[in-house]
């Protein structure tokens, strides 16, 4: 990770043509197909991406059929892994849908009323609950990722990233298919080696790939580790201590051994008072240390330190069940991603 960038990109794209669009009819939550137009400017917004050399992760699609079927084209084209997220479903506007024209004064101004359900529909403020949401969660993902979804979804996603008047709201749009870039503050990252040369370049050994594959590199795996650390895996002598906002004390001997189980590397120990080590990782001489954030304040000697054994480590059976718990939990909160 370039300590410079300032940013993260998030991309949007708005389905292709539909059939109701050509109508000048409001789609809304109304499964409506692409147009033979639809499928073509999903096919040209694929090859845009990849002239554009936009680097992304994966794509994100809407339930919906017009923008299910922009993003799987895109997806076979670029070869950017696609799923469904159920939260991009377009708003439900009740009474307007199937409606026309889609741009009639009335509706704009139901739109301009933010807890309107249009009578059996969903209001802009549920619906902007969902996608906030949604893109809290991606503001703390290390990856990149397309959106593929809808006039009113990206309506919201603009309202995230810059302030807008009711009426800048209601009225604003975009062209079916077009590459829009919003971009998130670049989160920061506090352990010992986030920012080393090569780090955003480790990726998982051949062995471990097909069960951690979806594993970038070890910044991806710190945010995953995340919402795992608990007081559980804590070591017991320090569980008193710990806290969410010191979610890395007691931690660090289980998640070094799991981070050499999908980076390979060695594992090595700083040595602390009483016979202790606080284990860290090196791989392809990158050195990088998940857990050091409990040290606040306090700066490790990461020179010349001894190796470190997990068949000694996991003699202790209190350590060897927390290791195989942070395992567990990692390896389920992977196949749910």
């Amino acid at each position: 990770m370039d300590k410079k960038c300032e940013y993260k990109s998030l991309f949007f794209v708005r389905h292709g043509q539909s059939e109701w669009n050509v109508l000048d009819k409001i789609c809304g939550s109304t499964d409506v197909p692409l147009t033979a137009k639809g499928v073509e400017q999903a096919g040209e917004t694929a090859k845009l991406i990849l002239d554009s050399r936009v680097k992304a992760d994966a794509i994100l699609y809407s339930p919906l059929e017009r923008a299910r079927e922009t993003a799987l084209i895109i997806s076979k084209v670029t070869g950017i892994p696609a799923r469904e997220e159920k939260r991009l479903f377009e708003q439900n506007f009740g009474k307007w849908e199937g409606t026309s024209p889609r741009n009639r004064e009335d509706f704009k101004a139901d739109k301009r009323q933010f807890v309107n359900h249009y009578g059996t529909g969903e209001s802009m403020l549920q619906m902007a609950q969902r996608i906030y949401n949604l893109l809290d969660e991606l503001a703390d993902d290390s990856r990149i990722y397309i959106l593929v979804a809808h006039n009113g979804i990206a309506r919201v996603v603009k309202s995230y990233f810059e302030d807008m008047t009711n009426e800048e709201y209601a009225s604003f749009s975009v062209k079916n298919c077009s590459l829009n870039e919003f971009r998130f503050a670049a989160k920061k990252y506090e352990f010992y080696g986030a920012y080393a040369e090569g780090i955003v370049n480790l990726k998982p050994v051949p062995q471990a790939e097909t069960v951690w594959g979806a594993i970038k590199n070890p910044i991806d795996m710190y945010d995953y580790l995340s919402k795992i650390w608990c007081e559980y895996t804590c070591a017991p002598r320090m569980r008193l201590g710990w806290t969410r906002d010191n979610m890395t004390l007691g931690q660090c001997s289980i998640t070094a051994f799991l981070v050499q189980d999908i980076f390979g590397g060695k594992v090595y120990g700083v040595p602390r008072s009483g016979g202790n080590f606080h284990c860290f990782n090196v791989v392809d001489g990158v050195v990088f240390d998940l857990t050091s954030e409990q040290f606040a304040g306090e700066v490790l000697d990461y020179e010349n330190c001894p190796e470190q054994f997990r068949e000694v480590h996991f003699e202790k059976e209190e350590k060897r069940l927390r290791y195989e718990y942070l395992k567990e939990k990692f390896r389920c909160l992977l196949q749910n991603a």
